[in-house]
């Protein structure tokens, strides 16, 4: 006969309790001008625990601590007077305040990596050439000298560049040395090949380099993953005029914001989100909440923004003003603050000029002109770079871009009254470059 489970376990015996570890003993220390040795004698006394000192040990020490245990008195003698120590079990050595080399362990390629997203909107106005420029933040300014010229370029209406350089065992490098110094005995020697920094400084900057290096690790081991959707949207006849925004309200849940940057800093304004938690900010304001400096220069831009915790929503809310295409699903994943790029599409060969060829005479033959090819892309590409916060809110530059290149025949006119045809390349582009802040798992929906 089986006796059930139920029975057999209210029968059992019930089990042992566990064994607790014995508390950790406490002591209180008062003591003034007392040698060294003999206080970490006193602190050892009468506990399980046995002292090592190095022969070097001396000086004396003022210390008054009430119900602490060992390490916690050993704590605070080091954070004051510098003698460190160690723990092996129920062992204690402790040194006096002197250099000492550590070994620390940095898990991260030795790779640097240089990249950089540029956008420009040519202007319809013309500037004359000129001989230097200089190049601010998110603007170009050309200085023209008095030179006579009549050369003329198209000017630059307005144009973002934004560019990242990462190069994680040069910063590291020199901020440990920028935090051990440059005092006599101390050095930073780094091997990224093997993954190891091994510094020699007193106790106290080792400290400090040992928090320095466990913080950036955490930070550069940050991942994020990036889904994206781009689309492009045909409207349809009652909609030409545009996408009435506002009506894509959600409970609430969706925010959006749309207007002009005018490119002047005294002149910038923003049409107020569509939804009243989405603020916009005042005509002349220079830079927004978050810190993101707005364009200083050139002829302005229109563009939509839209966060949601659902795209499908948007998606949906497309549908039913015109023709959806999903041009591309792609998936990212990057670390903290590194650029990652997606490029899909494929690149074809046009003509952008020709060699001028040689007119024969008596003597000579003449040659033929050859045309001069570049390729160019046509496709999708997508470049982003993010920067992850402790509580997982992520600030993300994105660049995307929708390219078609086609062959268009261009006709010009000889100087001797004949005309030639050439093909060239037509190219149709639909671009856009912002910053953006958003938290873990949330949508946000890019268009211009």
């Amino acid at each position: 006969m089986k006796v059930p489970q139920s029975i057999s376990l209210a029968l059992a015996e019930p089990a042992l309790p566990a064994v607790l570890p014995a508390p950790e003993p406490r002591i209180d220390l008062l003591v003034n001008n007392a040698q060294a040795r003999e206080v970490f004698l006193a602190i050892v006394a009468d506990t399980p625990y046995s002292m090592l000192m190095h022969p070097d040990v001396s000086g004396t020490l003022s210390v008054t601590l009430r119900s602490v245990t060992v390490p916690q008195a050993l704590d605070a003698i080091r954070d004051v007077y510098g003698y460190d120590y160690k723990i092996q079990g129920r062992r204690i050595t402790v040194y006096a305040p002197s250099l000492q080399t550590r070994i620390f362990t940095v898990n991260y390629p030795n790779s640097p990596r240089l990249g950089t997203s540029d956008l420009r909107v040519s202007g319809s106005g013309s500037l004359s050439s000129s001989s230097s420029s200089s190049t601010n933040s998110g603007s170009t300014t050309n200085s023209s000298n008095s030179s006579a010229s009549n050369q003329t370029q198209h000017g630059e209406g307005s144009s973002v560049s934004t560019s990242s350089k990462t190069d994680l065992w040069a910063e590291l490098a020199a901020a440990v040395r920028g935090l051990v110094g440059t005092g006599p005995g101390r050095s930073v020697i780094t091997s990224p090949q093997a993954g190891i920094m091994a510094v020699r400084a007193m106790p106290e900057e080792l400290r400090q380099v040992e928090s320095f290096l466990n913080a950036a690790q955490i930070a550069v081991e940050r991942q994020v993953m990036l889904e994206a959707k781009i689309v492009e949207v045909e409207l349809r006849d009652g909609y030409q005029s545009g996408i009435d925004w506002s009506a894509l309200k959600n409970g609430g849940d969706a925010t959006a914001a749309m207007g002009v940057l005018s490119g002047n800093g005294s002149s910038n304004t923003l049409v107020r989100g569509v939804q009243s938690n989405l603020p916009g900010f005042a005509a002349g304001t220079l830079a927004l909440a978050d810190g993101v400096a707005l364009p200083t220069a050139g002829a302005g831009l229109f563009g939509l923004a839209f966060a949601s915790s659902g795209f499908q929503a948007v998606l949906g809310f497309l549908e039913t003003r015109g023709d959806v295409q999903v041009l591309s699903s792609p998936r990212i994943a990057t670390l903290n603050n590194q650029k990652a790029v997606l490029k899909v599409g494929s690149e074809e060969s046009f003509i952008n000029g020709y060699d001028a060829g040689t007119v024969g005479t008596a003597n000579t033959t003449g040659t033929v002109s050859t045309p001069k090819f570049e390729r160019f892309f046509s496709g999708i590409s997508l470049d982003v770079t993010p920067q992850i916060d402790d509580g997982n809110n992520i600030t993300l530059h994105v660049h995307p871009s929708v390219t078609n290149v086609t062959t268009k025949n261009l006709t010009y006119s000889n100087s001797d009254g004949t005309s030639a045809t050439i093909p060239t390349a037509s190219s149709s582009v639909n671009e856009s470059d912002t910053m953006v802040r958003i938290q873990d798992g949330n949508i946000v929906a890019i268009g211009a």
